[in-house]
Protein backbone atom coordinates (compact mmCIF):
# COMPACT_ATOMS: atom_id res chain seq x y z
CA UNK A 1 0.00 0.00 0.00
CA UNK A 2 1.35 3.42 -0.83
CA UNK A 3 1.07 6.10 1.60
CA UNK A 4 1.57 9.75 1.62
CA UNK A 5 5.30 11.11 1.46
CA UNK A 6 4.73 12.67 5.23
CA UNK A 7 4.39 9.10 6.30
CA UNK A 8 6.53 7.24 4.46
CA UNK A 9 9.13 10.23 6.40
CA UNK A 10 8.47 8.67 10.01
CA UNK A 11 8.30 5.64 9.28
CA UNK A 12 4.55 5.00 8.87
CA UNK A 13 3.67 0.72 8.17
CA UNK A 14 -0.03 -0.93 7.37
CA UNK A 15 -0.25 -1.42 11.10
CA UNK A 16 -1.15 2.28 12.42
CA UNK A 17 2.29 2.35 13.71
CA UNK A 18 6.15 3.32 13.09
CA UNK A 19 9.16 1.52 12.22
CA UNK A 20 11.61 3.10 14.38
CA UNK A 21 10.15 5.24 16.73
CA UNK A 22 7.53 7.71 15.93
CA UNK A 23 4.26 7.19 18.07
CA UNK A 24 0.96 7.14 17.28
CA UNK A 25 0.27 10.76 18.15
CA UNK A 26 2.30 12.04 16.07
CA UNK A 27 1.16 10.47 13.36
CA UNK A 28 -2.05 12.07 13.84
CA UNK A 29 -0.52 15.30 14.24
CA UNK A 30 1.24 15.31 11.01
CA UNK A 31 -1.63 13.79 9.32
CA UNK A 32 -3.91 16.99 10.22
CA UNK A 33 -1.37 19.87 11.20
CA UNK A 34 -0.27 21.67 7.94
CA UNK A 35 2.35 23.34 9.20
CA UNK A 36 3.92 19.70 10.62
CA UNK A 37 3.60 18.34 7.26
CA UNK A 38 5.41 20.21 5.80
CA UNK A 39 8.18 19.95 8.43
CA UNK A 40 7.90 16.19 8.08
CA UNK A 41 8.85 16.13 4.50
CA UNK A 42 11.70 17.00 5.68
CA UNK A 43 12.81 14.40 8.12
CA UNK A 44 14.82 11.52 6.43
CA UNK A 45 13.08 8.30 6.27
CA UNK A 46 13.32 6.51 9.26
CA UNK A 47 13.59 9.21 11.63
CA UNK A 48 11.01 9.43 14.89
CA UNK A 49 8.95 12.64 15.11
CA UNK A 50 11.18 14.98 17.95
CA UNK A 51 9.85 14.59 21.85
CA UNK A 52 8.98 18.39 21.84
CA UNK A 53 6.80 18.16 18.66
CA UNK A 54 4.85 15.66 20.73
CA UNK A 55 5.31 17.82 23.51
CA UNK A 56 3.69 20.77 22.36
CA UNK A 57 1.03 19.00 19.72
CA UNK A 58 -0.27 17.65 23.64
CA UNK A 59 0.09 20.93 25.33
CA UNK A 60 -2.18 22.56 22.44
CA UNK A 61 -4.75 19.96 22.69
CA UNK A 62 -4.81 19.82 26.44
CA UNK A 63 -5.32 23.80 26.27
CA UNK A 64 -8.30 23.05 23.67
CA UNK A 65 -9.69 21.06 26.46
CA UNK A 66 -10.13 23.29 29.04
CA UNK A 67 -11.28 26.16 27.20
CA UNK A 68 -14.56 27.38 27.41
CA UNK A 69 -15.16 25.80 23.75
CA UNK A 70 -13.66 22.27 24.16
CA UNK A 71 -12.76 20.65 21.34
CA UNK A 72 -13.37 23.29 18.85
CA UNK A 73 -9.94 24.90 17.69
CA UNK A 74 -9.25 28.73 16.21
CA UNK A 75 -9.50 29.51 12.43
CA UNK A 76 -5.97 28.69 11.22
CA UNK A 77 -6.26 25.52 13.12
CA UNK A 78 -7.72 22.39 11.68
CA UNK A 79 -9.83 20.04 13.68
CA UNK A 80 -8.26 16.85 14.61
CA UNK A 81 -10.67 14.76 16.60
CA UNK A 82 -8.47 11.60 16.50
CA UNK A 83 -5.80 13.71 18.22
CA UNK A 84 -8.29 14.98 20.90
CA UNK A 85 -9.37 11.56 21.39
CA UNK A 86 -5.93 10.11 21.87
CA UNK A 87 -4.67 12.77 24.38
CA UNK A 88 -8.01 13.74 26.61
CA UNK A 89 -7.70 10.17 27.38
CA UNK A 90 -4.57 10.91 29.35
CA UNK A 91 -4.11 11.96 32.91
CA UNK A 92 -4.32 15.34 33.76
CA UNK A 93 -6.48 15.91 30.94
CA UNK A 94 -9.37 17.79 33.02
CA UNK A 95 -12.96 18.15 31.48
CA UNK A 96 -14.09 20.97 30.08
CA UNK A 97 -16.41 23.04 32.27
CA UNK A 98 -19.20 22.48 29.33
CA UNK A 99 -18.54 19.08 28.34
CA UNK A 100 -21.09 17.73 30.88
CA UNK A 101 -23.96 20.35 29.96
CA UNK A 102 -24.32 18.80 26.45
CA UNK A 103 -26.91 16.28 26.09
CA UNK A 104 -27.57 13.72 22.75
CA UNK A 105 -30.76 13.45 21.02
CA UNK A 106 -30.58 10.10 22.13
CA UNK A 107 -30.59 10.79 25.74
CA UNK A 108 -33.01 13.22 25.23
CA UNK A 109 -35.50 11.05 23.76
CA UNK A 110 -34.70 8.45 26.70
CA UNK A 111 -34.96 10.70 29.64
CA UNK A 112 -38.65 12.56 28.50
CA UNK A 113 -40.25 9.28 26.83
CA UNK A 114 -42.73 9.51 29.02
CA UNK A 115 -43.90 13.48 28.39
CA UNK A 116 -42.38 12.90 24.81
CA UNK A 117 -44.92 13.34 21.81
CA UNK A 118 -44.57 13.62 18.06
CA UNK A 119 -46.72 14.95 14.91
CA UNK A 120 -46.67 14.10 11.21
CA UNK A 121 -48.57 14.14 8.54
CA UNK A 122 -48.94 12.26 4.97
CA UNK A 123 -50.90 12.31 1.89
CA UNK A 124 -53.29 9.62 0.81
CA UNK A 125 -54.74 9.57 -3.36
CA UNK A 126 -58.30 9.26 -3.03
CA UNK A 127 -60.65 8.72 -5.74
CA UNK A 128 -63.79 11.49 -5.26
CA UNK A 129 -66.45 13.10 -8.21
CA UNK A 130 -63.99 15.31 -8.93
CA UNK A 131 -61.51 12.48 -9.83
CA UNK A 132 -58.15 11.77 -7.85
CA UNK A 133 -57.84 13.61 -4.75
CA UNK A 134 -54.82 14.21 -2.10
CA UNK A 135 -56.22 13.94 1.32
CA UNK A 136 -53.98 14.98 3.78
CA UNK A 137 -53.71 13.36 7.40
CA UNK A 138 -52.24 14.69 10.07
CA UNK A 139 -51.44 11.90 13.11
CA UNK A 140 -50.22 12.30 16.74
CA UNK A 141 -48.10 9.72 18.96
CA UNK A 142 -47.37 9.61 22.71
CA UNK A 143 -43.37 7.92 22.48
CA UNK A 144 -43.30 6.02 25.02
CA UNK A 145 -46.16 4.08 24.61
CA UNK A 146 -46.63 4.36 20.73
CA UNK A 147 -50.59 5.03 20.93
CA UNK A 148 -51.73 7.00 17.87
CA UNK A 149 -54.13 9.04 17.17
CA UNK A 150 -55.40 10.33 13.52
CA UNK A 151 -56.65 14.20 14.73
CA UNK A 152 -57.58 15.09 11.37
CA UNK A 153 -58.62 14.49 6.99
CA UNK A 154 -58.89 17.06 5.22
CA UNK A 155 -58.11 18.15 1.54
CA UNK A 156 -56.92 21.75 2.39
CA UNK A 157 -54.94 21.92 5.66
CA UNK A 158 -54.63 25.44 6.12
CA UNK A 159 -53.54 27.45 9.19
CA UNK A 160 -57.17 27.50 10.97
CA UNK A 161 -58.02 23.81 10.53
CA UNK A 162 -54.44 23.45 11.99
CA UNK A 163 -55.46 25.60 15.19
CA UNK A 164 -58.48 23.64 15.57
CA UNK A 165 -56.50 20.71 14.73
CA UNK A 166 -54.19 21.81 18.41
CA UNK A 167 -56.89 22.69 20.32
CA UNK A 168 -58.89 19.13 20.16
CA UNK A 169 -55.94 17.53 21.16
CA UNK A 170 -54.60 20.36 24.12
CA UNK A 171 -58.16 19.90 25.75
CA UNK A 172 -57.70 19.16 29.52
CA UNK A 173 -58.21 16.00 30.70
CA UNK A 174 -59.40 14.31 27.74
CA UNK A 175 -57.10 15.68 25.36
CA UNK A 176 -54.54 13.48 23.69
CA UNK A 177 -51.62 16.11 24.13
CA UNK A 178 -52.96 15.67 28.10
CA UNK A 179 -49.54 15.58 30.26
CA UNK A 180 -47.58 16.08 27.13
CA UNK A 181 -44.31 18.53 27.36
CA UNK A 182 -42.99 18.48 24.79
CA UNK A 183 -43.54 18.11 21.17
CA UNK A 184 -41.90 16.96 17.66
CA UNK A 185 -42.47 18.21 14.09
CA UNK A 186 -40.64 18.91 11.13
CA UNK A 187 -40.16 21.85 9.28
CA UNK A 188 -43.36 21.70 7.28
CA UNK A 189 -45.37 24.97 6.60
CA UNK A 190 -48.51 23.61 7.93
CA UNK A 191 -46.91 23.86 11.40
CA UNK A 192 -47.37 27.38 11.55
CA UNK A 193 -46.85 29.71 14.28
CA UNK A 194 -50.57 29.59 15.29
CA UNK A 195 -50.50 26.05 15.65
CA UNK A 196 -47.49 25.84 17.89
CA UNK A 197 -48.39 28.79 19.75
CA UNK A 198 -51.63 26.93 21.62
CA UNK A 199 -49.62 24.44 22.16
CA UNK A 200 -47.04 26.33 23.96
CA UNK A 201 -50.35 28.04 25.63
CA UNK A 202 -51.17 24.86 27.75
CA UNK A 203 -47.39 23.99 28.83
CA UNK A 204 -46.33 21.73 25.66
CA UNK A 205 -43.38 22.75 24.10
CA UNK A 206 -43.21 22.23 20.46
CA UNK A 207 -39.78 21.23 18.97
CA UNK A 208 -38.38 21.45 15.41
CA UNK A 209 -36.08 19.00 14.02
CA UNK A 210 -33.52 20.00 11.51
CA UNK A 211 -34.37 20.30 8.00
CA UNK A 212 -34.19 16.75 6.27
CA UNK A 213 -33.77 14.77 9.41
CA UNK A 214 -36.48 12.13 9.48
CA UNK A 215 -34.49 9.95 12.04
CA UNK A 216 -35.25 12.42 14.61
CA UNK A 217 -38.58 11.52 14.63
CA UNK A 218 -38.20 7.95 13.78
CA UNK A 219 -41.36 6.77 15.86
CA UNK A 220 -43.81 8.80 13.81
CA UNK A 221 -42.03 7.72 10.82
CA UNK A 222 -41.94 4.15 11.07
CA UNK A 223 -46.02 4.52 12.28
CA UNK A 224 -46.32 6.32 8.74
CA UNK A 225 -44.41 3.84 6.96
CA UNK A 226 -46.37 0.86 8.80
CA UNK A 227 -50.06 2.57 7.83
CA UNK A 228 -48.72 3.12 4.26
CA UNK A 229 -46.79 -0.66 3.62
CA UNK A 230 -49.91 -2.89 5.32
CA UNK A 231 -52.92 -1.01 4.20
CA UNK A 232 -53.35 2.04 2.06
CA UNK A 233 -50.66 0.65 -0.57
CA UNK A 234 -53.03 -2.45 -0.52
CA UNK A 235 -56.15 -0.66 -0.94
CA UNK A 236 -58.21 1.85 -3.74
CA UNK A 237 -60.59 3.99 -1.37
CA UNK A 238 -63.23 6.10 -3.25
CA UNK A 239 -64.53 8.49 -1.20
CA UNK A 240 -63.27 10.52 2.38
CA UNK A 241 -65.67 7.61 4.11
CA UNK A 242 -63.45 4.70 3.15
CA UNK A 243 -60.31 6.80 4.04
CA UNK A 244 -61.51 7.26 7.64
CA UNK A 245 -62.58 3.86 8.16
CA UNK A 246 -60.09 2.51 6.64
CA UNK A 247 -57.62 4.70 8.77
CA UNK A 248 -59.69 3.83 12.07
CA UNK A 249 -59.57 0.09 11.40
CA UNK A 250 -56.14 -0.18 11.28
CA UNK A 251 -55.21 2.08 13.96
CA UNK A 252 -57.76 -0.40 16.04
CA UNK A 253 -55.26 -3.09 14.51
CA UNK A 254 -52.28 -1.38 15.19
CA UNK A 255 -53.62 -0.80 19.10
CA UNK A 256 -54.92 -4.36 20.19
CA UNK A 257 -53.86 -6.77 17.88
CA UNK A 258 -50.59 -6.21 16.18
CA UNK A 259 -47.12 -6.71 17.84
CA UNK A 260 -44.49 -4.09 18.28
CA UNK A 261 -40.61 -5.02 17.60
CA UNK A 262 -39.71 -2.03 19.36
CA UNK A 263 -41.94 -2.90 22.79
CA UNK A 264 -40.36 -6.67 22.58
CA UNK A 265 -42.59 -8.27 20.13
CA UNK A 266 -45.56 -7.21 22.43
CA UNK A 267 -49.23 -6.36 21.83
CA UNK A 268 -49.80 -2.28 22.96
CA UNK A 269 -53.04 -2.69 24.50
CA UNK A 270 -54.83 -5.94 24.30
CA UNK A 271 -58.23 -6.35 24.70
CA UNK A 272 -58.99 -8.65 28.12
CA UNK A 273 -61.53 -11.01 26.30
CA UNK A 274 -58.44 -11.70 23.43
CA UNK A 275 -56.62 -14.09 26.00
CA UNK A 276 -53.98 -13.22 24.49
CA UNK A 277 -50.54 -15.64 25.82
CA UNK A 278 -52.95 -18.26 27.28
CA UNK A 279 -52.01 -21.44 25.54
CA UNK A 280 -55.33 -23.21 25.59
CA UNK A 281 -58.98 -22.69 24.31
CA UNK A 282 -59.95 -22.85 20.58
CA UNK A 283 -57.98 -20.44 18.01
CA UNK A 284 -60.32 -17.88 16.38
CA UNK A 285 -59.61 -15.85 13.78
CA UNK A 286 -60.55 -11.67 13.34
CA UNK A 287 -60.70 -10.19 10.08
CA UNK A 288 -60.50 -6.67 9.61
CA UNK A 289 -61.44 -4.89 6.13
CA UNK A 290 -61.99 -7.42 4.35
CA UNK A 291 -59.21 -10.29 5.42
CA UNK A 292 -56.68 -7.69 5.10
CA UNK A 293 -55.53 -7.23 8.84
CA UNK A 294 -56.25 -10.56 10.80
CA UNK A 295 -55.26 -11.49 14.24
CA UNK A 296 -55.45 -14.76 16.11
CA UNK A 297 -56.89 -15.24 19.65
CA UNK A 298 -57.68 -18.12 21.59
CA UNK A 299 -61.13 -18.42 22.81
CA UNK A 300 -62.32 -18.60 26.47
CA UNK A 301 -63.54 -22.50 27.38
Amino acid sequence: MCYPSYLRSIGFTSFGFTSRGATHAGIIVCTFDPDFRRQAQRIPYGQSVGRSQRATSSEGILRLNRGPRAGSLGPDEPEAPSSLHHWLGRPGASPAPERGKRTSWRDFIRSHMEVLAAVDSFTVEVWTLGGLTTYYVLTFMRVASRKVCIAGVTVSPDSRWMEQMARNVTLAEIGFLDGCRYLLHDRDAKFCAAFDGILESVGTQTLKLPPQSPNLNAHCERWIGSVKRELLSRLILFGEGALRHSLAQYVSHFHAERNHQGKGNLILFPEPADRVGEVSGRIRDRERLGGLLRFYYREAA
